[in-house]
């Protein structure tokens, strides 16, 4: 394998890696605007809504993780 192509893959494996954890921290960000919302005007709907949302990021991460090993 030559040094271009290892370098083709780590960037295409970074780049992917990006947009993965840019998706997490944009449902993150969504999350805790939500749960300070949900603080402030006492919205229970609200915080079980962000309590509920918490299992897909967790799921993300997990995916995450079992990809890198």
């Amino acid at each position: 394998m030559s040094y271009e192509t290892i370098t083709t893959n780590t960037e295409v494996a970074l780049e992917k890696l990006r947009y993965r954890l840019l998706g997490m921290a944009e449902l993150v960000e969504t999350q805790v605007r939500d749960a300070v919302r949900a603080l402030n005007i006492g919205d229970l709907n609200l915080a079980e809504a962000v309590i509920t949302k918490e299992a897909e990021v967790n799921a993300l991460e997990i995916k995450q993780a079992v990809l890198e090993a």
